[in-house]
């Protein structure tokens, strides 16, 4: 946080508004994160997975040639 470093000023009124910045933006992050968790935990989380797997697999064909001019 680059606001922190103002707060060893040398200037009471610069460092207060710098400290009184830096709470107000650290509250604002609270609440914010506050609701972000409200509304994560107010709706129900149901997770269904389910997997097929073949019998078989069907690989396709592969051809390997020899670039190689030195044979």
């Amino acid at each position: 946080m680059d606001g922190v470093r103002h707060l060893k000023a040398r200037d009471p009124l610069s460092r207060y508004i710098w400290c009184f910045i830096i709470v107000i933006f650290v509250i604002l992050a609270l609440i914010q994160i506050y609701y972000q968790l409200m509304l994560f935990y107010s709706e129900p989380v149901a997770t269904n997975i389910e997997a097929e797997y073949p019998s078989t697999i069907v690989f396709p064909t592969v051809a390997l040639c020899n670039n190689n001019q030195f044979r």
